[in-house]
């Protein structure tokens, strides 16, 4: 973004980022209208190849919100939680009370013993990656200190990238 009182806006729409953030409001647009999609006739044996930086999230959002029990410290009985892997490091792991219809306040009732219960029981698991920026990745697992994909720390394959072959049209 930019403060126009603090900065000049000349050509702020020809800017890259505001281009592809225009891109993707005007996708996500399309997508809530419901316009028709039209079909792209793909080009035979004509791919093009992408090369993508992965954002930290990138972890987080493949392997989702995993459901964890924990032994709550006041009365002793299980309660449900969600562990998400942190989205700036993955090692940041945020525990939160799975969503439930009753109003409650799901991030401050946790204390810190559920909450490190709850971490170390998903750093325990090898869980399942599922995203399209990490087309061959299969597992996710907790390893000296630091998690990785398919034995390979999350730190080297975001720096390495991704890169998708995509039919022309």
């Amino acid at each position: 973004g930019v403060n126009p009182r603090c900065s000049s806006i000349d050509s702020f729409e020809e800017r890259s980022e505001v281009l592809s953030a225009r891109f993707v409001q005007r996708c996500c647009l399309r997508f809530a209208v419901g316009a028709s999609r039209a079909e792209l006739p793909v080009l035979k044996d004509q791919h093009v190849k992408v090369h993508l930086c992965l954002d930290p999230g990138v972890l987080a959002a493949a392997v989702g919100a995993v459901p964890a029990k924990v032994r709550s410290a006041t009365n002793g009985r299980l309660r449900e939680v969600l562990v998400v892997l942190g989205t700036q490091c993955p090692e940041d792991e945020v525990v939160i009370l799975k969503p439930a219809r009753a109003a409650r306040d799901l991030f401050t009732s946790l204390n810190d013993a559920e909450r490190a219960e709850a971490i170390t029981y998903v750093r325990s698991l090898a869980l399942p990656v599922k995203s399209p920026l990490l087309p061959s990745a299969r597992l996710a697992q907790f390893k000296n200190g630091s998690w990785q994909i398919d034995a390979r720390s999350w730190a080297d394959v975001a720096a390495e990238g991704c890169t998708l072959e995509l039919p022309a049209v």
